[in-house]
């Protein structure tokens, strides 16, 4: 929504408080900053939005909630993530609802731990690396019914896209 009117400087920083505050740009940016928290608040349970609401700048709002809610960069989240990934199975779940749980955690683990590699061939490769990790995942949780169409695709000289892998089990 602010992309959408032009004010995700507000949230980014780019959009910087005037240094003097009687000018009309400065009012101008008040009364924007202003909506832009009370959006934020608005957006938020009144349990979360208490740890925010004495601060005055936009900016800095997001960037507090982001410290404590983004995940980013925390290695414990990282290795609950991928210990939850590891031990995920099938079980009573329908293989379209364990996908829909494996895709969650990936997802989770693609936020907390982002690919930073200096060259695009690089992430590439890494992405690859990634996906083929992914289909053995997915394809060592499912139930025992689905042992030999695992083992026909575990034999091939290479493993299918994910959503290859998907399409034969379900």
């Amino acid at each position: 929504m602010l992309r959408t009117k032009g004010l995700e400087g507000f949230v980014s920083g780019e959009a910087e408080e005037p240094g003097d505050k009687k000018t009309s740009e400065w009012r101008t940016w008040s009364s924007t900053n202003s909506l832009i928290v009370a959006w934020l608040l608005n957006s938020l349970s009144p349990t979360i939005a208490a740890t925010v609401e004495t601060i005055s700048t936009a900016t800095e709002v997001w960037k507090t909630l982001s410290k404590l809610y983004s995940g980013e960069g925390n290695v414990m989240l990282i290795a609950e993530t991928e210990e939850r990934v590891g031990e995920l199975r099938q079980g009573e779940n329908s293989v379209m609802e364990y996908v829909a749980e494996l895709q969650r955690l990936w997802a989770d683990l693609d936020h907390y731990d982002p690919l930073d590699l200096p060259h695009a061939d690089c992430i590439a490769a890494a992405r690859k690396w990634i996906e083929r990790r992914r289909v053995m995942q997915f394809l060592k949780g499912l139930n025992s019914e689905f042992k030999a169409r695992r083992a026909t695709l575990f034999h091939q000289p290479t493993l299918p896209a994910l959503e290859d892998a998907i399409t034969v089990m379900a």
